[in-house]
């Protein structure tokens, strides 16, 4: 946070994992301050505008909301802890002051360690009963207690390459920032990732973000400062199915207007409900509601006849602007979602890189069992219209197709949405062959009266 020292003017530094919900909370609570947020900006960006350049675009922003310097204290007490317990015999768990003093020994230790290759813990009386610690761990055994804190470090530089669809190749500098980034080990999984000493050391790592978030603050006095955003997270609508219809991606450089045409689900149907969702999950309902609205009055039709044009245009402040069009009638509806539009009211941390990496088996099973039920939906609908419009099918058949057609509805509404994917495949695999007699392509035969999926 930095703040004008001539007025309540502050700029705002949120961590790059937050959404659009979190952000407009943070300038809230300044507003409650009655202090007024004149930029609000990412420790990333913050960093590179740091080494004070002319233009920035933001290609990629990655991270992980549960990894900080924290984390490796922690492994350091629970080590000493464990130790202490083994030892000794004795539990400190519930006295505050023993662990305030073990937790403040190994934010110590763990400091000295990036310096030397070996670190001592001594407290005097530890716990009631007068016993000390005195113990002590080297670098190699510190990089052991967190190899997989580690592992992870270079797993998101991996993965925000991969966003960007950069090469390791081609990125010329690595800002370090954060005191974590001290740590040997840190540095030495870039230098072997890059292949190259590619980290710039010229900037104190505690002071880079508060640096480049005064220059950024203050840019209306820093006129050549050109700072190109980028979209978080997916920004899409639910279509049919539950699924998350992406039209503006993550990383995508703002502003940016995407358009996208839709349809409806059903037919005769008057209105369609646009809701806009947030996040990189597969399903909308794991992602993050931001707002919805309604566009009625569109032409009545077969289902998928009409033509709905849902457009997203995001400024470069974040601002959204969704709007609707039934490109056949002219009918149009919008909404502008901003951080007056009840982002404020909504409560917690979203944890949607991390959710979208652990849960990537789960959504690659519900993106199957989607695309099965839709192709089996489709084919019904198929079918229902064949007996409208092909003359050549015979009265008699037709009321059979049209009683198949409606069985077959009526198990995906009751089953559609937890049939495993096999199952839906199957099952259109049947339906097929059962309908495909009934079509006038050729020869025929007589099926038993009607298909029904519960048989």
């Amino acid at each position: 946070m930095v703040k004008d020292r001539n007025s309540r003017v502050l700029g705002l530094m949120v961590p790059a994992h937050f959404t659009f919900s979190q952000i407009p909370s943070m300038e809230a609570s300044a507003l409650r301050s009655r202090v007024c947020v004149r930029r609000i900006i990412n420790p990333p960006v913050a960093a590179a505008i740091a080494n004070q350049k002319d233009c920035y675009r933001m290609k990629a922003t990655t991270g992980d909301p549960r990894l900080g310097g924290v984390d490796f204290s922690n492994r350091l007490f629970n080590h000493f802890e464990a130790e202490f317990v083994s030892k000794h015999g004795e539990s400190f768990c519930t006295d505050d002051r023993s662990l305030r003093r073990l937790r403040q020994a190994c934010e110590r230790a763990k400091i000295a360690l990036s310096i030397t290759n070996k670190a001592t813990v001594e407290i005097d009386s530890l716990y009631d009963g007068g016993t000390d610690l005195c113990s002590s761990i080297t670098r190699v055994g510190f990089e052991d207690l967190n190899a997989d804190l580690f592992r992870k470090c270079g797993d998101l530089v991996k993965r925000c390459l991969m966003y960007a669809k950069i090469h390791k190749n081609l990125v010329n500098d690595v800002v370090l920032i954060g005191g974590s980034t001290k740590i040997p080990k840190v540095q030495k999984i870039l230098c072997n990732f890059f292949g190259r000493d590619l980290l710039c050391t010229n900037i104190n790592p505690h002071l880079a973000m508060e640096y480049g978030q005064k220059l950024y603050t203050y840019t209306q006095k820093v006129k050549q400062l050109v700072l190109l955003h980028s979209a978080r997270l997916n920004l899409g609508i639910e279509t049919n199915g539950g699924v998350m219809s992406v039209v503006v991606p993550k990383n995508t450089v703002l502003p940016i207007r995407k358009n996208i045409i839709c349809s409806t689900s059903s037919d005769d149907q008057s209105s369609v409900l646009i809701q806009v969702y947030q996040g990189l999950r597969l399903m909308a309902k794991d992602n993050n509601l931001l707002a919805k609205f309604q566009l009625k009055g569109i032409g009545l039709g077969p289902r998928g006849a009409p033509k709905i044009n849902v457009c997203f245009h995001v400024e470069a402040d974040g601002v959204l602007n969704v709007s609707a069009e039934d490109k056949i009638f002219g009918l149009e509806n919008e909404i502008t979602i901003t951080y007056n539009n009840g982002w404020v009211k909504r409560k917690g941390k979203t944890q949607m890189d991390k959710d979208a990496s652990t849960f990537r088996r789960e959504d690659e099973r519900a993106r199957e069992r989607v695309e099965a039920r839709n192709e089996l939906e489709n084919y019904a609908y198929e079918m229902r219209r064949a007996c409208v419009e092909d003359d050549r099918i015979r009265s008699c058949d037709r009321s059979t197709i049209e009683k198949s057609v409606h069985n077959v509805l009526l198990w995906l509404e009751n089953n559609g949405s937890a049939a495993p994917a096999d199952v839906l495949a199957n099952s259109l695999k049947g339906f097929k062959n059962y309908c495909t007699p009934f079509i006038p392509k050729g020869g025929r035969r007589r099926p038993k009266l009607y298909f029904d999926l519960n048989v």
